[in-house]
């Protein structure tokens, strides 16, 4: 599990969500873009919550390991909504502008 940090909010979110938030959240910063994805994680009293976490070069984000024993929140949507958005990123990527002709 990670503690992630957003605006004094901490939360409990698992490992691999964590992980591709973070470089989703990079990939948007590189790319001066933004976007929010819906995150389910266990707030401070336990519960299991959804949030909806803004993403982008102006949002900051901390993720941390924890040593907590709760079970991960579920965030299989989640993590395939970052997938095909880094996979629509890729494909955009491999685009590259036709050099420029020397003038006649």
């Amino acid at each position: 599990m990670q503690t992630v940090t957003i605006d004094h909010t901490s939360l409990l979110i698992g490992d691999r969500i964590a992980g591709e938030v973070l470089r989703y959240a990079a990939h948007l910063d590189a790319t001066r873009s933004v976007d929010d994805v819906t995150i389910r994680a266990i707030d401070p009293d336990g519960r299991e919550v959804s949030f909806l976490l803004p993403l982008g070069g102006w949002v900051p984000l901390v993720a941390e390991h924890s040593d907590s024993t709760l079970p991960e929140p579920l965030n299989e949507d989640a993590l395939e909504y970052i997938e095909d958005r880094m996979a629509d990123f890729a494909q955009y990527a491999e685009v590259r502008p036709a050099e420029p002709q020397p003038a006649e």
